[in-house]
């Protein structure tokens, strides 16, 4: 038997988008997800993903079969009631209902849409311009700039970011190494005698091992999970982008390619 393919998220998104939560039958008012959020509703083919089921076209592909334009959304009864008859609710009734109902809802949510965009455009436009004055009122000369306000840059500053705190650790980590030599140094120009500092025991001497576990195990372990985190958050960012604009599929793909070879070596060291 070939395994059934599941209905893609992003579809099942737009049609709960369209469907104001209510079934699609004319006249019903049941809910799709009730008020605490149980889903009561029914996602439903128009014509049938299985080869006995009904209405169900052979010259479909899976992709059409569980595309927007073959699915929505009703109430268990109303799914039970226009499968059981075929002929009554044909491929071309089921459509009307679908675009009928549907069409209800998507003016109202356009408009509504419209509207909510042009107010988050002006809001979005006053609170960049606020950060932008705070550079220019700025005159010590030291402000740290934001950067370019795009995906991409963002992404690129916080890896530049990240290669040069990995640096600062792995400079803090050697200097710290060399303290005793550094130390043995000074206490000849001083003509101290640095035999003194080698008869405390290596367990009471501050300057052996000094921060080891600080610099061997907790800096590694916290930047392993930083680095993690941070695809981890770009992968879920661009799985609701990609939705809508495909020029981020690329960029989708890389991360996730990354994610996988950052998931597969991060280990505790311990």
């Amino acid at each position: 038997m070939t395994k059934r393919s599941s209905i893609p998220t992003n579809i099942l998104r737009r049609l709960y988008a369209h469907s104001g939560n209510c079934c699609a039958f004319e006249g019903c008012n049941n809910p799709i997800f009730e008020d605490d959020g149980t889903l009561t509703g029914e996602c439903c083919h128009i014509e049938s993903y299985s080869p006995d089921g009904p209405r169900y076209n052979e010259r479909q592909t899976d992709e059409e079969r569980n595309g927007y334009e073959n699915l929505m959304l009703m109430c268990s009864r109303h799914h039970k009631i226009i499968d059981s008859h075929p002929i009554k609710y044909s491929v071309e009734n089921l459509r009307k209902i679908k675009n009928t109902h549907e069409s209800q809802y998507m003016a109202h949510q356009l408009e509504a849409t419209g509207m909510m965009l042009k107010q988050l455009q002006v809001e979005s436009e006053k609170y960049w311009s606020s950060l932008k004055l705070i550079d220019e009122n700025d005159d010590t000369g030291f402000k740290m700039e934001l950067g370019k306000n795009d995906i991409y840059s963002l992404m690129k500053d916080i890896k530049e970011s990240y290669d040069g705190l990995q640096s600062a650790i792995e400079f803090v980590g050697e200097s710290s190494g060399k303290l005793q030599d550094d130390l043995k140094r000074e206490c000849e120009k001083c003509g101290i005698d640095f035999s003194l500092f080698e008869k405390i025991p290596y367990y009471n001497n501050s300057l052996i091992n000094r921060d080891w576990e600080i610099i061997n195990l907790a800096f590694p372990n916290h930047m392993t999970m930083l680095r993690t985190r941070y695809l981890q958050l770009c992968v879920n960012v661009l799985e609701k982008l990609v939705v809508y604009d495909k020029d981020y599929l690329e960029l989708y793909e890389m991360c996730k390619k990354m994610l996988i070879r950052s998931h597969k070596t991060a280990y505790y060291i311990d």
